[in-house]
């Protein structure tokens, strides 16, 4: 039989709901790991399932730093207003925008990254591949690392969030999707702008040096 106390250390863990860790517990034996696997598979699942869903309320939010020499204007949608209500998403809209002022994406995903950009990017780490192994499949496989990592520097859901009180290394994909889990709503990063006192259109563009 599940008692309380271990539905709570799993609701600890995961952030989960009640029922959910309770049913996750009853599902695996009361094995503490197999149950965090079995709501990782079932929080994937719902995720899935909420993503096309229409989210059109949440917070536009703004921060200052640095007595007015960068801000960011942060726009995250939930699908109710209770949900943007929510301490758990007013605070992950908040550390978001954190991460962005530090670290400086361009775009939010990779189908925001303009066509011709990627394919003048794959084209210069196709030829610094080349520089490093002649055969075909190595350089392949460097060049696809190149653009890995070039996603990760200028992509916000592939980055790796950079918050307080961080238990574990995750991207900020990871996070929203946990947070779409536990939350039981479609959530959406739709926009942001961020500032720096003095920089041009073509330094935004350029993106970090």
């Amino acid at each position: 039989m599940t008692s309380a106390q271990e539905v709570k250390k799993l609701r600890q863990k995961t952030g989960a709901g009640f029922m959910d860790c309770k049913k996750a517990l009853e599902s695996c034996d009361n094995d503490l790991e197999k149950a965090l696997i079995w709501l990782k598979k079932k929080g994937l699942s719902t995720v899935a399932k909420k993503s096309g869903r229409k989210a059109v309320e949440g917070l536009i939010f703004s921060y200052i730093h640095g007595n007015g020499r960068l801000g960011v204007l942060l726009e995250v949608n939930s699908e109710t207003d209770f949900v943007a209500r929510n301490e758990k998403f007013k605070n992950f809209v908040k550390q978001l925008s954190l991460h962005i002022l530090a670290m400086e994406p361009l775009y939010i995903k990779e189908n925001d990254i303009p066509e011709e950009l990627k394919v003048e990017e794959k084209k210069v780490f196709n030829n610094q591949a080349l520089l490093k192994s002649k055969k075909p499949e190595i350089a392949q496989k460097i060049s696809e690392g190149l653009y890995k990592k070039w996603l990760e520097e200028i992509c916000l859901l592939n980055q790796e969030f950079v918050r307080e009180n961080q238990e574990s290394k995750q991207t900020i994909e990871k996070a929203l999707n946990e947070l779409i889990s536990q939350l039981g709503e479609n959530i959406v990063i739709r926009r942001f702008v961020r500032f720096a006192l003095g920089e041009t259109h073509e330094e935004k563009k350029n993106g970090p040096a």
